[in-house]
């Protein structure tokens, strides 16, 4: 579903609900939309678990960050260190399946976080727990990205 689909639907969610700057969005809003989405358009629209999102993240696994091309180059295909205003969809190129990650932001999955998850979780396509207390974020900040990795708890 492309942006311009989506701009013509009715809003009946929050105003700020915005594919174009997601910023500050908590988990049960970031679920919610997906519900909203899904009820308007019929598709079948939910949070990725942390497994999908790694996989389309890199590229099927080929790749370290999610970025055009593997690589971290800032301005070129992730926000500037300088933060100026969000950063929007479409600012930089998309991975190589075709997905704009948008770096600077944390992504919320359907996981439950586990420390010691996936020390023993299946090797294909892992669901994540089946309960906790924290919700899983994937991908961040550049900054965070090059300095702890990519994944956290909320």
């Amino acid at each position: 579903m492309d942006h311009q689909k989506i701009d013509a639907l009715p809003s009946t969610g929050p105003k700020l609900w915005s594919y174009k700057s997601p910023e500050y969005m908590n988990y049960p809003s970031a679920a919610g939309f997906c519900t909203w989405l899904a009820k308007k358009t019929g598709l079948p629209f939910k949070l990725p678990t942390e497994a999908q999102w790694m996989y389309a993240a890199t590229d099927k696994g080929t790749m370290i960050y999610p970025t055009n091309n593997g690589k971290v180059e800032p301005c070129k295909n992730i926000r500037c260190v300088d933060l100026k205003g969000p950063q929007t969809v479409g600012q930089y190129p998309p991975n190589p399946m075709g997905i704009d990650f948008m770096m600077t932001f944390h992504q919320w999955t359907q996981d439950w976080y586990g420390d010691s998850y996936y020390w023993d979780s299946p090797k294909d396509n892992p669901q994540g727990p089946n309960q906790g207390t924290q919700k899983t974020l994937s991908g961040g900040g550049q900054l965070c990205i090059l300095s702890y990795g990519w994944r956290l708890a909320i």
